[in-house]
């Protein structure tokens, strides 16, 4: 059977950065439980302590960040990404928002399913300059923010979502991969990045809520600090197969 996810890759800032070196790496049997632990080190001097425990259904995911040369202090972006080689159809959650009621479709409402595509964008388009007639959530086209014209991707389904408590993709077939954080505040989105010109979605895992692209005279939270903030904690299932 071939794999339906790949990773984990570590990505700071935006960007995913390449493993120059693995070590240490042990294999062993605790408690019952099929333990795996890791250190790697990237192109930018950085390294991550890595712990894995399978319990026969869940992966728990322990990744703590290394900053013994480089001397990061503060990182705008920290996670991690899975790449997803199934297609997906939708993804839904449920997270700890700043308001208890959201308007029903409202894109930081604090659980919901959001879907890849809207429901009949085969029979109406997005049209520039022509008022839709959904409602913005359901766009899956911005002739402003995005270079890419958002890839034919609703709002709803590219919005990322702090604080979750679970995050699910739902695949076409039926299966499902489920992130649920153990003890750190997590945020979860799936992008679409364009691999030898196949669009190819990933799950991102991240740490905190800072937003310096869209300060615009606005808040936009903090960046982490390092190493204060350094510790991604999560179980993983892929289930229903």
């Amino acid at each position: 059977m071939d794999p339906a996810v790949t990773g984990p890759y570590l990505y700071m800032n935006e960007q995913e950065v390449a493993v120059v070196q693995t070590e240490e790496v042990i294999y062993q049997i605790e408690n019952g439980l099929a333990v795996m632990t890791l250190r790697e080190r990237y192109d930018n001097l950085s390294g991550a302590y890595i712990k894995m425990i399978f319990d026969g259904v869940d992966l728990h995911t322990f990744i703590s960040i290394l900053d013994d040369d480089t001397k990061l202090e503060q990182v705008e972006q920290l996670g991690v990404r899975y790449r997803l080689l199934d297609k997906v159809e939708a993804i839904s959650w449920h997270r700890k928002g700043l308001y208890c009621t959201y308007p029903e479709h409202h894109i930081g409402r604090n659980e919901g399913t959001a879907y890849l595509r809207r429901c009949n964008s085969d029979m109406l388009k997005d049209e520039y300059g022509v008022k839709p007639e959904w409602c913005w959530e359901q766009d899956m086209a911005n002739y402003f923010l995005f270079e890419d014209n958002s890839k034919g991707i609703t709002n709803d389904f590219r919005t990322r979502r702090n604080h979750i408590q679970d995050y699910t993709v739902h695949f076409v077939d039926g299966s499902n991969l489920c992130v649920t954080p153990i003890n750190s505040h997590l945020g979860a989105f799936v992008e679409y990045d364009t691999i030898n010109e196949k669009l190819i979605p990933h799950l991102q895992i991240a740490l905190g809520d800072y937003y310096p692209k869209l300060a615009w005279g606005n808040y936009c939270g903090e960046p982490l600090d390092i190493p204060q903030e350094n510790t991604l904690d999560f179980k993983l299932v892929l289930c229903n197969l």
